[in-house]
């Protein structure tokens, strides 16, 4: 019991020790903030991601295990741009809202 109430103690005098750090660092504000753009990307949603992910599979003898997307994005003309990778590859794959593929291009 004796041992438990050590532990206990050594915890809180752990966690007051972080706190106390924790305490000393400022926060970002709207000055430091001021001049950086922060901007929002509309990304594709994950079937859509999936089905350029399959059809490169299918197009490519790609293992499916081994193709994963590495980004993706809303173009102005409204459809999507996803980029893949697999094995050390990358692959640009364009896909409208109704999971038509329009292009699937290595890069």
């Amino acid at each position: 019991m004796l041992g438990f109430r050590w532990t206990l103690a050594g915890a809180a005098a752990s966690l007051f020790a972080l706190s106390a750090c924790a305490g000393n660092q400022s926060s970002p504000t709207a000055e430091s903030n001021a001049g950086q753009v922060l901007s929002t990307t509309e990304t594709a949603p994950a079937d859509l991601q999936l089905t350029c992910s399959s059809a490169a599979v299918s197009q490519f003898g790609l293992p499916p295990d081994k193709v994963l997307p590495l980004s993706s994005s809303k173009l102005p003309s409204g459809v999507y741009d996803v980029r893949l990778t697999s094995e050390g590859r990358n692959y640009a794959c364009t896909i409208d809202d109704n999971a038509n593929i329009i292009s699937l291009i290595p890069e």
